[in-house]
């Protein structure tokens, strides 16, 4: 199966999601190429990127598909004749340009919606439309499906389909650590607001207060560094809370297996963006590592409250510190907690069960294509659009192709000139050689005539 990706900036270092499900794809022997709309500004640090040789598939078209008409994307379109289904990631630009495309060429397209492409300020009929077209709508969580649903109405939230994140478990070793007198505290996240970085050094400052011989451990940056920094200052927390930055997932690993607790305390932000399902929480608990996080969006489906790890409302850092203090006293709750949160992610989260979903997918819908006389006005009038956006692409490439061929021939024809004409001196040259040659041979013998005279003159 052919399967184009439409992302809006690959590599990225957050978006792992994406990658695993491209890696996992062409192990099974799939062909995938990848459409970026934006050029990626952080440094490839994964190492499946070199090793899938995954920037070879990938094409960059940093365009706003709703300021393009055909003739820009002619290139990349034709290049994408013999893809067999699209795949774009976020409800966002790459739905409008996975749109675009299967408009244009007939292709159908699938919409994995996350979270900020659904929640903040969404254009409610703009989603209409790409759902209404979409062959299929993914998201990941039981929430999001809800929330799609009330906000576009039960004829958009029936075509949607939940197909939960995985992770490639074999990565995580079962963290078995065992208490050496300082715990540590792991956050891992972009210090964007949704993420609460700040009321996680807040919640922390609660319990240190109580339990000095504790640790916060923060992976990640963003815009909110600034702040993050002032809190630290302002609390006195200087050594005990350490900033880290963005890791390569090797420094993750490491970080997560030298961890006791998993903190993220998401909450929604001002402008509406929240979290689908962090996968640094899966991961976590793969790790065998106890999570302490939020009553927000899909955690809850993630993080079994009380069983994985234990789930405080939002932005209430008394309750959040209370969970950090139960698990940070009792070391053998820890490790009771992290061996369910790994069982838990075995059975529910794992990668091949999401790509065998994934797959299954894809499938179904390219076996069960819609018959005329089922489709409906509008998918019959985007047919019509689809036969008539391919008759214009394969005019236009029979003119281009028209036009190289006629510059073929009259540079032929030029070389077949040039190669008459080089024949033609070739043929004087010969000549001249041979005149000369003659001409040579009487001068010499006239000269050596006279010598021999003037020999002759001298002797007598």
């Amino acid at each position: 199966m052919k399967i184009t990706y439409v992302v809006n900036t690959f590599p990225k270092l957050s978006e792992t999601f994406v990658l695993g499900q491209i890696t996992e794809l062409i192990n099974r022997g799939h062909d995938v190429d990848i459409i970026s709309i934006n050029k990626p500004t952080e440094e490839s640090v994964h190492g499946d990127i070199d090793k899938y040789k995954l920037l070879e598939k990938t094409h960059y078209i940093n365009k706003n598909p709703s300021s393009l008409g055909f003739e820009p994307n002619e290139k990349l379109i034709s290049s994408l004749v013999f893809t067999d289904i699209i795949h774009a990631h976020f409800a966002s630009y790459p739905a409008d340009w996975a749109l675009k495309i299967s408009r244009t060429l007939g292709i159908p397209y699938v919409i994995t919606a996350h979270a900020y492409d659904i929640y903040i300020n969404p254009d409610i009929e703009n989603l209409k439309e790409k759902f209404e077209y979409a062959t299929k709508v993914i998201t990941t969580t039981d929430y999001n499906k809800d929330y799609l649903s009330k906000l576009l109405g039960e004829k958009y939230g029936a075509n949607i389909e939940i197909i939960r994140y995985g992770i490639d478990i074999s990565r995580f070793s079962l963290n078995e650590k065992k208490p050496d007198g300082k715990v540590k505290i792991l956050f891992i996240g972009r210090l964007v607001e949704k993420k609460g970085p700040t009321y996680a050094i807040e919640a922390f400052n609660k319990v240190w207060g109580k339990i000095p011989n504790i640790e916060l451990r923060m992976v990640g940056d963003g815009p909110l560094k600034d702040e993050v920094n002032e809190l630290i200052h302002k609390l006195d927390l200087k050594g005990k809370v350490i900033l880290l930055g963005a890791q390569p997932q090797s420094m993750v690993l490491k970080e997560m297996a030298d961890a006791d607790i998993f903190f993220l305390p998401s909450l929604t932000a001002e402008n509406g963006d929240r979290e689908g399902s962090p996968v640094s929480i899966l991961e976590a608990e793969a790790t065998g590592l106890p999570v302490v996080s939020t009553i927000h969006t899909g955690i809850p489906e993630i993080v079994v409250d009380g069983k994985t790890g234990f789930l405080a409302p939002e932005k209430d850092t008394l309750a959040m510190a209370e969970r950090l203090k139960q698990l940070i006293i009792d070391p053998e709750l820890r490790i009771k907690m992290g061996k369910a949160g790994r069982a838990h992610v075995e059975t529910n989260y794992d990668r091949k069960n999401e790509i065998d979903n994934l797959e299954k997918l894809f499938e179904n819908l390219l076996e069960n294509k819609l018959l005329i006389s089922d489709m409906s006005e509008n998918q019959l009038s985007m047919i019509r659009e689809r036969i008539r956006n391919l008759g214009i692409l394969l005019s236009k490439l029979d003119a281009e192709i028209r036009i190289k061929m006629n510059e073929i021939n009259e540079r032929s024809k030029e070389i077949g000139q040039k190669n008459q004409e080089l024949n033609r001196k070739d043929e004087q040259i010969t000549y001249l050689r041979g005149r000369l040659d003659k001409i040579e041979s009487t001068v010499v013998y006239n000269i050596y005539m006279r010598l021999m005279k003037l020999i002759d003159k001298i002797i007598s």
